[in-house]
């Protein structure tokens, strides 16, 4: 179980930095169908240079999508009993590492034959006739002229098509063995185990849909030369959506998260109504103890 919160810990940081790399660090705007653009966040103020934050982007989308890979192949390593199981920590470091590297290489190929930027901007008029004024900025990064579109669609289709096969088969199996008779798991664990990935595989798809839908506007844009300023804007604001409703998605699912989060509710509303105690008049008169009175009627009867 440890090993399962760090592996969803994991999915739940790279989702983190995908929010943060889309809404502030970078803040894109696409000129789509041409393959350019320009970055107006946090790190173009910081002068860092756009072929890096580009490179950033990529790590971000290949780092949620390998860590989405990572968590399904968590729950058929638990769950699987065959060969097909990684077994042993290093063989699951090797195939964690290479997921990682082919994340970040696959479009390595793509910067080092970038174009020149002013000759490709004016022959990119010809698919985008009459852009925003932003266009013409000096800070627009072009990453591929329209003739070499189809190279990038190549990597990033292979790219997404490894991911898929990966997922796919992880999770094809964990069902599978969660449905057949296991020896190796009682059925209380199993009914647990069939919960849990139920689970997980709801809050994986609510923001896997919401970037999905996105991603194939861009692609479809591209690809019928379909221009439309407002609705690729619309696109992107929508990809900055995406952390906000995996956590969403933790707070309506796990049960734990959930009481938490009512309680910390209750407790802030609680507060809140409560009015401040009124101060009562407390009476400081001292007053005499039963010793010193039955003396003093002592003394008293003595004297009479």
């Amino acid at each position: 179980m440890e090993n399962s919160k760090r592996i969803m810990l994991n999915m739940h940081i790279w989702t983190s930095v995908l929010d943060l790399l889309v809404s502030s660090l970078l803040t894109p705007y696409m000129f789509l169908p041409a393959m350019c653009g320009i970055t107006v966040g946090i790190l173009s103020w910081l002068g860092v240079p756009i072929v890096v934050q580009v490179f950033l982007a990529q790590c971000g989308l290949a780092g949620v999508g390998v860590s989405l890979v990572i968590v399904f192949e968590n729950r058929h390593n638990v769950v699987a009993t065959d060969r097909f199981v990684i077994k042993g920590k290093a063989a699951r470091i090797v195939f964690y590492s290479l997921n990682c590297i082919y994340g970040c290489l696959f479009m390595t190929p793509t910067y080092f034959s970038i174009p020149d930027q002013e000759k490709t901007k004016v022959e990119l008029l010809k698919i985008i006739p009459c852009p925003t004024p932003l266009y013409f900025e000096s800070n627009v990064f072009v990453l591929m002229n329209h003739e070499g579109r189809a190279f990038i669609q190549a990597q990033c289709t292979t790219f997404f098509c490894v991911l898929v096969l990966q997922g796919a088969f992880f999770v094809t199996r964990t069902v599978y063995f969660l449905t057949v008779k296991n020896p190796s798991l009682s059925e209380k664990t199993r009914q647990m185990q069939r919960k849990f990935f139920r689970s997980v595989c709801i809050q994986v798809a609510i923001p896997v849909f919401i970037v999905i839908l996105p991603l194939l506007y861009c692609g479809s844009a591209i690809e019928w030369y379909y221009y439309n300023q407002a609705f690729s804007n619309t696109a992107i604001i929508c990809v900055s959506f995406h952390g906000m409703s995996s956590t969403l998605a933790i707070l309506f699912i796990y049960e734990p998260y959930r009481n938490y989060t009512k309680q910390c509710f209750s407790r802030m509303f609680r507060r809140k109504t409560s009015s401040p105690a009124t101060p009562k008049n407390v009476s400081v008169t001292p007053k005499q103890s039963t010793t010193t009175t039955s003396r003093r009627a002592a003394v008293a009867n003595v004297q009479t």
